[in-house]
């Protein structure tokens, strides 16, 4: 019985040889990298001007924005309700308890 497990290490011993025979004939070889790829700090001046470049833009449409949010807010919302409150919290109630039965009843055989 000793003799198989010696026989089974043998084995694996010299499939581990031919891989490592086949990885150093090869040189371990790497791909050659694109000499036309721009530098990885030309990439981030790059990225630097596109980020100033919106960052201007965002300036310029900003005002116009945040106008029509507060007007959009000011009508969606009346002052006397508060967005926060316990009909804001039964609302999510009842819609997670209809997406529970909903889903319940999928998953039931008919």
């Amino acid at each position: 019985m000793k003799l198989i497990h010696w026989k089974i290490i043998a084995g694996l011993l010299a499939v581990i040889l031919a891989l490592a025979c086949i990885l150093w004939y090869q040189g371990f070889r790497q791909p050659t990298p694109n000499p036309d790829a721009p530098d990885f700090a030309d990439t981030i001046r790059e990225n630097q001007r596109r980020a100033d470049q919106y960052a201007d833009t965002v300036k310029k449409h900003h005002p116009d924005y945040e106008n029509k949010l507060e007007g959009y807010r000011k009508s969606a919302i009346p002052d006397s309700v508060d967005p926060d409150g316990r009909e804001r919290d039964q609302l999510g109630a009842r819609i997670e308890s209809a997406a529970k039965a909903d889903s319940i009843r999928k998953r039931t055989p008919r």
